[in-house]
């Protein structure tokens, strides 16, 4: 419990390490928002290829 503790400790004084820093605090938002938006990118992208695997299957039943 106590290396929980400890654990725990750390975490918020790095966190607090981050606030307290304007040029730490402005590259952890960049780093947010550059994670987002390759997310958000990352998800259309997969969601277009597996509709247009759909599409292609659906294509290839409809020949035969």
């Amino acid at each position: 419990m106590d290396e929980l503790k400890a654990q725990w400790d750390a975490i918020l004084a790095t966190h607090a390490a981050v606030i307290a820093d304007p040029a730490l605090t402005r590259y952890a938002v960049v780093v947010l928002v550059v994670g987002l938006l390759a997310g958000f990118i990352l998800g259309f992208a997969l969601r277009a290829f597996i509709s247009a695997r759909r599409r292609r299957a659906a294509r290839m039943r409809a020949r035969w």
